[in-house]
């Protein structure tokens, strides 16, 4: 969307109006707010849907948020007379029926610019519109292409996301017949309503299976029921047929008795209607006779249709049936291994993972694939496309190193275990994704039962990173987590370890993988740079938490020594020097990940000199956004003798001179110089760590 959005720009040469049709919370808003040639507007229906964007729109929107994002049923009468280039959605059209998706594309024309488009991100192409499940009150696959928009031009891609087709919506030119394209050798090519209907047949054909699949535990009975329903549809259409040939045949007290002649009705009614006929004269005993007859004959015909029809549903449902009992056989399994999961670890010690603060989080379902924040900083590389990085939701330092891995991403409860049901889940979105390797990043018991799910889902290439150090085995889960892990390793459910601080192998054994294992920078979009955003009196942000190992009164003590730092910016609220200084300490409020960047963009250097870390993620995000950081020894096996470490790696992290004296050193360094050294440093380590992880999980 990004790349369309800025070659219609480039084309146009100014920005382009967008209108983000279904804006909901504010997804698009947020990704399109970083990008100059886009003049960014949405729509929604749902007012408390857009609320979480309105307490906190993207910086860019802050001003005026309330003016781009409208809210009602009427987009024509809300917009006035703005128009716009594009108008995109993303499964909206989806909660629409056919007569509502019409008159969503009419209301979107409305407001079209001249020469604009109407990009479309929804179902596969299908030949026609129908409902292809009963999600959300039913969701419906659309055929844009010649029913939805049938008097427009329209382009279709189906090549580029597997889930979703892509259609470019056009008015067509005066005088000209409109036209559909689908991607051929030489770009977009006209193709004709049969060969639509055969390029478009297997997407059609899935989708009319679609309510098909919904068959669960309660499948069988749920198809027997469905029998039911469409032999009792069935009846009532002979039957009201059957009426409606004799019905004007009927005394006129018995026709007002009648009804609307379902089929209860009618055979209620035959014996009332034979005693009348009875009364009346010859003729009409032999019209009842006829009438018997004719009622007797349909009723056989009825019965060998319902046969007939019987048959084939059965014949249809063969396939599910077998699909079914197999599920039915995989929880069974899944069920049966994970019952034998270890007991809880006591949570009750005030150290439980002391690498990681105890971070409130907001309540959320047991698993999220591929959420928004694990992706929006991932980097993009090739060869990767099988992993998925698993971490828990909870422990914010080593989700925010699993988001900025390439690759698919869930995160999982650290604290609620999954049932059979939720594996089975999980296993079919990664046979969907093309999952075959599985990263575990953090361990609990809850981490411990996933592993086992997946091993009885058919997962063969399971691979722990352990983000710790064996001098955090002092407390007590620390310990029961790592004895967990490794036993799991042993029983075959884990095929390696690898322990982020080097030399941890030698205290796994032969399970454990001897090199380490790098984090990535995240793919943060950097602004100004840093010879631009300068300040004359240094600022000195130290995000760390107020922990032992993190040495934040060190941090802080250093940066005051430091005759170049004016201002300290800290996060932890409970942190106090011991004395008075006259240079600023401000605490900031709680941030999330990407706030924290945002912060660090805007400080002079960033603290994190400390004395127990294996890769820490506060270093690599200040490497992403531009500023650099003073670091303590990590003991890595490549890239010390790199230039950028020598400068930002202090002698003893507990030394509050060396730290002062370190600071002084990277404040001093010529800002062409140190962004040059610390590009050159980031492109090293993401190849390393690109490489390191492809082949520690053999693909």
């Amino acid at each position: 969307m990004v790349e369309f959005l800025r070659t219609a720009a480039a084309e146009r040469g100014a920005p382009v109006r967008v209108l983000d049709y279904g804006v909901g919370f504010g997804r698009m808003t947020r990704l399109l707010a970083d990008h100059d040639f886009v003049d960014y507007y949405g729509f929604d229906i749902s007012a408390p849907m857009v609320e979480p964007l309105f307490s906190a729109p993207p910086s860019r929107y802050a001003s005026d948020i309330r003016d781009r994002i409208m809210v009602g049923s009427d987009l024509p009468g809300l917009a006035g007379s703005r128009q716009f280039d594009v108008i995109f959605t993303v499964s909206v059209m989806i909660h629409n029926s056919p007569e509502q998706a019409r008159e969503v594309i009419e209301g979107m024309r409305a407001v079209l610019a001249p020469g604009g488009c109407i990009c479309l991100i929804e179902n596969r192409q299908v030949g026609i519109s129908m409902l292809g499940n009963l999600w959300h009150a039913g969701c419906w696959s659309h055929d844009f292409a010649n029913t939805t928009a049938s008097d427009m031009d329209v382009d279709v891609d189906d090549g580029i996301l597997a889930d979703h087709g892509i259609y470019f919506l056009r008015e067509p030119r005066p005088g000209a017949p409109r036209s559909v394209r689908v991607p051929g050798s030489n770009g977009f090519e006209i193709i004709d309503r049969p060969g639509y209907l055969v390029r478009s047949h297997e997407n059609t054909v899935a989708a009319v299976r679609g309510l098909e699949n919904e068959i669960n535990v309660g499948g069988s009975q749920l198809a027997e029921l469905r029998d039911a329903v469409e032999l009792y549809k069935r009846a009532e259409e002979h039957a009201t047929k059957a009426f409606t040939g004799v019905a004007d045949g009927l005394p006129a007290a018995l026709r007002e008795k009648v009804g609307p002649g379902h089929l209860i009705d009618v055979l209620e009614l035959v014996p009332a209607l034979a005693a009348q006929l009875r009364e009346s004269d010859l003729a009409n005993r032999v019209q009842a006779e006829q009438l018997r007859n004719e009622f007797e004959h349909r009723l056989a015909e009825h019965r060998n249709a319902v046969a007939q029809d019987e048959i084939r549903i059965r014949a249809d449902h063969a396939e599910q049936v077998e699909r079914y009992q197999w599920q039915l056989g995989l929880r069974e399994r899944l069920s049966a291994l994970m019952s034998t999961d270890h007991e809880e670890p006591s949570y009750a010690n005030a150290d439980h993972r002391g690498a990681e603060p105890n971070i409130p989080v907001l309540a959320s379902q047991l698993f999220q694939f591929d959420a928004a924040r694990d992706t929006r900083f991932a980097q993009q590389l090739s060869g990767h496309e099988r992993v998925c990085h698993v971490m828990h939701q909870e422990w914010f330092g080593i989700r925010a190193a699993a988001g900025a891995l390439p690759g698919h991403k869930l995160a999982v409860s650290a604290s609620d275990r999954p049932s059979a049901l939720d594996i089975e889940a999980v296993a079919k979105l990664f046979r969907l994704a093309g999952v075959d390797r599985i990263a575990i990043h953090g361990f609990s018991t809850a981490m411990a039962a996933w592993i086992k799910g997946f091993a009885g889902a058919g997962f063969e290439h399971i691979y722990l990173v352990w983000h710790g150090a064996p001098v955090m085995w002092v407390h007590h889960d620390e310990r029961r987590f790592f004895a967990l892990a490794l036993d799991l390793a042993r029983q075959g459910y884990i095929k390696r370890i690898q322990g982020m601080r080097g030399g941890s192998h030698a205290a796994i054994g032969p399970l454990g993988w001897p090199q380490q294992i790098y984090n990535m920078p995240p793919n943060y979009p950097q602004g100004m740079p840093r010879h631009q955003r300068r300040h004359e009196g240094a600022i000195a942000f130290s995000p760390s938490w107020n922990l032992v190992h993190k040495n934040l009164a060190s941090n802080v003590a250093g940066a005051v020594a430091s005759d170049q730092v004016d201002t300290i910016w800290v996060l932890a609220n409970d942190f106090q020097l011991p004395y008075p200084t006259e240079k600023k300490i401000e605490v900031l409020p709680k941030l999330d990940q990407a706030q924290i960047m945002d912060t660090m963009s805007l400080a002079d250097v960033v603290l994190n000199a400390s004395v127990v870390d294996c890769h820490p993620m506060v270093e690599l995000e200040a490497l992403a956004v531009g500023t650099p950081s003073v670091r303590g020894r990590l003991g890595m096996d490549a890239l010390e003798d790199h230039e950028y470490v020598g400068l930002t790696q202090v002698g003893d992290a507990l030394n509050v001179r060396d730290i002062a004296r370190t600071i002084s050193r990277v404040l001093s360094t010529p800002d062409m110089e140190l962004e040059q050294m610390m590009a050159s440093y980031s492109r090293q380590l993401i190849e390393l760590s690109s490489a390191r992880y492809i082949e520690f999980m053999e693909l």
